[in-house]
């Protein structure tokens, strides 16, 4: 068992886990239990347990950047992308190449004013160990300027 959650009243539940095993794809399943009784296990999802995590170090934790906000950092090869931290479907930056010198990349819109945050998450293709995909990786705050 990995961990247990309520169910809220919009039937949603969450929860969060730490993993000790390497990356890789993996099954997960879920079971509803109540006054006792336990469900049938739920089909095995598949999921990709990413455990590698590359960096981002542009924009600074605290620093202040004009529009378009540019990305770097380091990581495996492969190709990234960085995402809004508050939604990971609004993509900020795209296929970003991911080499051994590391990421960069700019912004396709403008970032809203004041403080923001991302997340970055990329594929692996060096097959070092036989991942295939980052653990996402959060920035530090940084502030957008206003035009």
């Amino acid at each position: 068992m990995l961990g247990s959650s309520p169910v809220l009243e919009d039937r949603t539940w969450s929860v969060t886990v730490e993993f000790d095993q390497p990356g890789g794809l993996y099954g997960l399943m879920a079971v509803a239990s109540s006054e006792g009784f336990d469900s049938a296990d739920s089909p095995a999802r598949s999921v990709v347990l990413g455990t590698y995590q590359p960096s981002i170090d542009v924009p600074v934790v605290g620093g202040w950047v004009d529009n378009p906000v540019r990305f770097e950092g380091e990581g495996r090869p492969g190709v990234g992308r960085v995402v809004s931290w508050f939604n990971p479907d609004q993509v900020w930056a795209a296929g970003l190449p991911v080499a051994s010198s590391g990421w960069q990349g700019g912004a396709s819109q403008s970032l809203a004013a004041g403080g923001n945050w991302c997340r970055f998450r990329q594929t692996i293709t060096d097959t070092a160990d036989g991942a295939t995909a980052s653990d996402w990786v959060e920035s530090g705050r940084f502030e957008v300027r206003p035009h």
